[in-house]
């Protein structure tokens, strides 16, 4: 199973923002659970849990390295900014 994306779970709670998600919309567990146990009846080896997701699972791995890692630095530069307290607010 390709990793699903954001999901809807208690751990964007547990690290006092959404902004980990960054605007995606979150996958339900269920949607998730659903989609695993229906590729394991039909004995499929790889599922991608919705529509969305299908598109980046597949491209990901098709785009250049460094794009990718450009990408990840932006993404977990905007997570850390928004979990870092500022000057005047902690």
């Amino acid at each position: 199973m390709s990793p699903p994306g954001p999901v809807e779970t208690p751990f964007f709670d547990r690290i006092g923002t959404r902004q980990a998600a960054i605007g995606a919309k979150l996958a339900t567990p269920e949607l998730v659970v659903t989609t695993a146990l229906r590729a394991f009846d039909r004995d499929r080896g790889y599922v991608v849990p919705g529509r969305g997701s299908l598109g980046m699972a597949h491209l990901m791995p098709r785009r250049p390295r460094k794009l990718l890692a450009l990408i990840g630095r932006r993404v977990t530069r905007q997570v850390a900014d928004a979990l870092t307290p500022s000057p005047g607010r902690g």
